[in-house]
């Protein structure tokens, strides 16, 4: 396999890894030499179609894995996730919001924060304790001016066609964020996601 990606991330604050290899194996074939290299109890996988996800354990750490048919099953590619075993831990999972991002409700809940400690890249989600989706990507977006981002056009433009629009875009010293409101999987929670990257 070639190796055609490897970046360092900050995930819920702990230090990781990803790799992403390009294999010239079948997904079943790849998976089938895995095995051949590991004692029989370092992995763990379940498989969903032409996708097979799993874990090897490492030591003190963890590499997640998902291998994924590519080129029509001929080949394949691997995606790889490096880390202490506290950064799979539900139990210490907790993500710390980031501080160069405003504080979207008194209540919420972040449940994932990765940044990309390379490009400036960041990812982040939040529950927040609300029935209407609508509301609060509303709310969200009164924080975030309040914090000196500035919407871009195409955020105006698409909210003043459909006031449901779900997303918001907004600008801020060179920073772009989308965000974007949805329903949470319980009832009375909005699930927040924003994606933010310099230019």
């Amino acid at each position: 396999a070639k190796r055609i990606y490897g970046g360092r991330f900050l995930i819920n604050g702990r230090p990781a890894e990803m790799e992403i290899l390009a294999g010239s194996m079948t997904v079943l074939d790849t998976i089938r030499l895995l095995k051949e290299g590991l004692p029989s109890d370092a992995l763990e996988q379940r498989a969903s179609g032409n996708t097979v996800v799993g874990k090897i354990k490492d030591g003190a750490g963890e590499k997640r894995f998902l291998i994924t048919a590519f080129d029509r099953s001929r080949s394949c590619l691997v995606f790889v996730l490096h880390g202490n075993a506290s950064v799979f831990s539900r139990e210490h999972s907790k993500a710390a919001w980031p501080s160069s991002l405003p504080i979207l409700d008194p209540l919420q809940r972040p449940q994932l924060v990765v940044e990309h400690l390379e490009n400036d890249l960041l990812f982040a989600c939040v529950l927040i304790p609300q029935a209407n989706a609508q509301n609060v990507l509303e709310t969200c977006q009164e924080q975030f001016r309040g914090a000196g981002w500035s919407p871009e056009p195409l955020t105006q433009t698409v909210g003043t066609a459909s006031m449901n629009s779900g997303f918001a875009l907004f600008e801020k010293k060179g920073k772009t964020c989308w965000l974007e409101a949805a329903p949470g999987i319980e009832r009375n929670q909005v699930l927040v996601t924003l994606l933010c990257k310099k230019s």
